[in-house]
């Protein structure tokens, strides 16, 4: 895995990373547990919605496309 370009503005990150790693990321999110306290630091709460509603649905949606297309 290696970081192929970062272009300002919003900050991009291109980065280069293997399926099989993909799936293996994809798989620890699955199986952790994400614990915070929203009353002392409200911006955790942003961050799991985050990795919850937008990251990991992306995920999955690229690891499919990726697998239709190029096969497991």
């Amino acid at each position: 895995m290696k970081v192929l370009n970062v272009a300002p503005k919003d900050v991009y990150v291109t980065i280069e990373i293997s399926l099989e790693s993909l799936k293996l990321l994809k798989e620890a999110l699955s199986i952790s547990e994400i614990k915070y306290n929203s009353k002392e630091k409200p911006e955790d709460a942003k961050a799991a919605a985050f990795l919850k509603d937008t990251f990991f649905p992306f995920l999955d949606t690229t690891i499919e496309d990726i697998s239709k297309y190029y096969g497991s």
